[in-house]
């Protein structure tokens, strides 16, 4: 009952697993990894958070970067950098 309103019986569904299969472990992200996915977490806060904390996290960050990136994650470090910078000069 339902405000005074019968409802007709719902269906029932059986399910069950057909199989399952992996091809891989996830074992994580690498340290450049890690980097891009703070900063680019970092570029949403951008107003939120003061300029020189954002900017010490970047300097912090960076160390992972410049250690361990491939072409990727320098590649997506510079999209999101260069969103960061944008936003600081313009609000300067």
């Amino acid at each position: 009952m339902f405000k005074g309103i019968e409802w007709p019986c719902t269906a029932l569904i059986s399910v069950g697993r057909a199989g399952s299969s992996s091809l891989t472990s996830f074992l994580g992200f690498n340290r450049a990894q890690f980097s891009v996915i703070e900063l680019a977490v970092l570029s949403t806060r951008l107003g939120r958070i003061d300029d020189n904390k954002i900017k010490d996290e970047m300097k912090y960050l960076k160390i992972g970067i410049d250690k361990t990136a491939g072409k990727n994650e320098k590649e997506a470090w510079e999209w999101i950098e260069k969103k960061i910078n944008i936003y600081f000069e313009s609000n300067d």
